[in-house]
């Protein structure tokens, strides 16, 4: 227990021996655990409260890991035999996850320590396979803002506003990731009509060239924005902390209003500087110097320019 504390900083770890140790004391442990080590060892799977524990570990689905006894003075088991007096309801627990040996001599015991480390909240792929952690993230929906129990993080309101700007959380259905690869295709096409203005300098909607330079290479950050907020949603490190250091229904809830406040305030923003931007940007564009450009004896792809242009502001 010293070493996997010692590898995994702020994880909370609980041990049934030192806890509570009736039924329903060890039933609270497992229901409010993430994974589940079971320690195999000579005489376990004979326990009943041991059993329990497997039962419950599968009523909850949680993540089983099995690690098993080496060094026959600690009770080593026989595999074969652990399995032979194993309740039929429980016996494909060992064949669904890997068994991790546990060494005890320094030298090999990092090996195992790994291993379990990385049986942590994996999904299975099939028997004795493991794929790639699929941890989600703790949001919250409008309908279940009453009911989350204080585990959720983000608020429904960041969710709502990151898939309205194009971001496919973590777990997003597949209408949410067309609507963000749409907002990325919109992007980028908006930044290459702003780099045609470079080559167009007639009118009012004209304005310098450095000013549309910044224009042009604003849109690339916000295609890279967009991409580096998604990245760092999915990363381990998002993952570890929901996970494992918020465990606190209270702590929830602060971060929870606290992510609700930097919402409103972002959402209060972009509202802001976009009819800012726009009451700027667009009127130039439906001066009469476009719109009665075929009459003026000017070039009409000149009234075609403008509208697209400024159907690209909305």
């Amino acid at each position: 227990m010293m070493i996997l504390t010692a590898r995994l900083p702020g994880v909370s770890f609980w041990l049934d021996v030192e806890q509570d140790p009736t039924e329903k004391g060890m039933r609270h442990g497992v229901r409010n655990s993430k994974d589940v080590l079971i320690y195999l060892t000579e005489g376990l799977i004979e326990s009943k409260y041991c059993q329990m524990e497997m039962r419950w570990a599968l009523e909850f689905e949680k993540n089983i890991i099995l690690v098993i006894e080496t060094d026959e003075r600690h009770g080593k088991p026989s595999i074969e035999k652990l399995i032979a007096l194993c309740p039929p309801d429980l016996k494909h627990i060992f064949a669904d996850n890997v068994i991790i040996p546990w060494y005890r001599d320094p030298a090999f015991r990092e090996i195992s320590v790994e291993k379990i480390i990385r049986a942590r909240s994996v999904k299975k792929a099939g028997p004795t396979v493991m794929a790639e952690s699929t941890t989600k993230l703790k949001f919250m929906t409008r309908s279940k803002s009453s009911d989350s129990g204080g585990g959720d993080v983000f608020d429904w309101t960041f969710v709502y506003f990151t898939v309205l700007c194009g971001v496919a959380l973590p777990g997003a259905g597949t209408k949410t990731k067309v609507w963000s690869v749409a907002v990325r295709i919109i992007l980028l096409t908006c930044g290459f009509m702003c780099l045609s203005r470079i080559f167009t300098t007639e009118g009012p909607a004209f304005w310098d060239t450095g000013t549309i330079v910044q224009i042009v290479v604003a849109h690339p950050i916000i295609f890279l924005f967009l991409h580096v907020t998604l990245t760092i949603l999915k990363s381990p490190l998002i993952a570890d902390l929901l996970e494992n250091r918020i465990d606190a229904p209270v702590e929830a809830k602060i971060l929870r209003l606290k992510t609700r406040i930097g919402t409103c305030m972002a959402a209060l923003l972009t509202v802001s500087l976009s009819f800012w931007g726009w009451a700027a940007y667009l009127p130039a564009f439906f001066d009469m110097y476009y719109l009665e450009s075929t009459s003026q004896q000017r070039p009409a792809t000149l009234l075609l320019f403008g509208l697209a242009t400024a159907s690209r502001g909305f």
